[in-house]
């Protein structure tokens, strides 16, 4: 079978059950059914409810989706993660496979990075039809930092052509090289 066709299934079998996420670190996601914890994804039709003022409005490969909202948690957790919520938007039928590497700077230096298949393994970017909005957990590990501020960085990779997806935004200053400065975060 073809990805497209194993991938359907996964998101079938996802979809069917209340799976709720009960611990994740990076692109390990520990799930339990019937748990209250929140959801790994959530893929709608509709635009979900944003928090005013954090908007992005970061275009990838030339508006075939965008990343409308990165949104961190509070602080690093006890388990040594940064939650992150993304909100993606897809302005057409997609077949390409797309990553989003998320960096963490001090001072100009990588502290810690991650790539994560967007989507993860349930509904990555080749199922995504035009008009589908997906909410989207991930848990960013990041044991090496300290209390202080840092930048987020965001790159976009195209997993099939093996390239770094052209990025826009209403902000074009917040782009060097296809990255994209998404914020600062403090942690205490």
């Amino acid at each position: 079978a073809d990805r497209k066709v194993i991938h359907e299934r996964v998101y079938k079998f996802f979809t069917a059950q209340p799976w709720k996420v009960k611990h994740a670190a990076d692109n390990i996601v520990l799930f339990q059914k019937n748990y209250d914890g929140p959801a790994l994804l959530e893929i709608s039709g509709k635009k979900p409810t944003m928090p005013a003022g954090q908007r992005l409005e970061l275009g990838v490969d030339d508006g075939a989706f965008s990343l409308e909202l990165l949104q961190p948690g509070p602080v690093k957790q006890a388990d040594k993660t940064m939650p992150l919520t993304f909100c993606w938007k897809s302005a057409a039928d997609i077949d390409q496979q797309y990553l989003v590497r998320v960096g963490i700077l001090k001072d100009g230096k990588m502290i810690s990075m991650a790539e994560h298949t967007i989507g993860y393994s349930i509904y990555p970017t080749f199922l995504w039809k035009k008009g589908d909005f997906i909410k989207e957990n991930f848990w960013f590990y990041a044991p090496a930092l300290g209390s202080g501020d840092y930048k987020i960085s965001i790159a976009i990779l195209n997993a099939d052509s093996n390239t770094i997806a052209k990025l826009s935004s209403p902000d074009p200053g917040k782009i060097q090289n296809n990255i994209f400065e998404a914020g600062t975060i403090h942690i205490e």
